[in-house]
């Protein structure tokens, strides 16, 4: 059942990224000024729809992802196979579809067909999937939308959650690859990454190194930062239970804890 961290638990965010690492300044996420195709984004936040998986049977009374990624502004990666990554509320395995589109400004709207799509399985908490080497990458100056759909109904496509982020890829400055090339450890390059405006390779470096300490505070600093960022953007009377920036807020808020007292 999809449950809300308390408040009170949000509100210690900051104290508990102090426990775990009292030292580390973390850069904060600087998006860029690109406007986002509506079409490219998008969620169910705040539906209730029933899943059950084929292995239990059990019935999920909320199942539901919040993506980590930008969705007021445009998503910017220097990987031509970027990773990406949203978070699971469900609490037992449940399918999910990705799918890679590429978007059409003339028709504003997505390609049909998607460039890539594969079938995976959700677990609870963060998720992630990188493009396959193997797959058609990422192209300069052209707009992508990345979707994931909870498959729990197969019979009925409108009942299922989904999160659909956009994403471009960018070229790296001369001046960037020469600071990178010079930085020695992981948490410099986030940092670098996010001060870039390039939140998909500064969540990736997180992700590779999640068991790291100090780099698991630097992702829930690089979340808090965009929940920031996001909730500039929302109206001031959006209900809570379709905002975006309080869902990432929440996710800080159990990751962090989680952190301290492991699951």
């Amino acid at each position: 059942m999809f449950k809300y961290i308390s408040n009170k638990i949000a509100a210690g965010v900051a104290s508990c990224l102090t426990l775990i690492i009292p030292t580390v300044a973390f850069a904060a996420y600087m998006p860029p000024s690109d406007q986002v195709p509506p079409r490219t984004r998008g969620s169910t936040a705040g539906r209730r729809a029933p899943c059950s998986t084929p292995s239990s049977g059990e019935i999920q009374e909320r199942s539901g992802m919040i993506a980590l990624a930008p969705v007021s502004y445009m998503g910017k990666t220097a990987s031509t196979h970027p990773t990406f990554a949203w978070f699971a509320y469900d609490t037992v395995p449940i399918p999910v579809q990705f799918s890679l589109y590429e978007y059409d400004a003339a028709r504003n709207n997505f390609n049909p067909q998607p460039l890539v799509q594969e079938k995976l399985v959700n677990s609870t908490g963060i998720n992630s999937y990188k493009l396959p080497k193997t797959s058609q990458g990422l192209s300069k100056g052209k707009t992508y939308a990345w979707q994931v759909v909870l498959t729990c109904d197969v019979q009925s496509n409108s009942r299922n959650s989904w999160i659909r982020n956009p994403i471009q890829l960018t070229e790296m400055s001369s001046q960037l690859k020469q600071k990178l090339s010079v930085m020695n450890t992981p948490s410099q390059k986030l940092n670098l990454y996010a001060e870039s405006g390039l939140w998909y390779d500064a969540l990736d470096v997180a992700l590779k190194h999640d068991r790291n300490p100090r780099l698991k505070s630097a992702m829930l600093a690089l979340i808090s930062g965009l929940a920031k960022v996001e909730k500039a953007r929302e109206p001031k009377e959006l209900p809570k239970d379709v905002s975006i920036s309080y869902s990432l807020e929440q996710i800080v808020a159990s990751e962090a804890r989680s952190a301290i007292t492991p699951r």
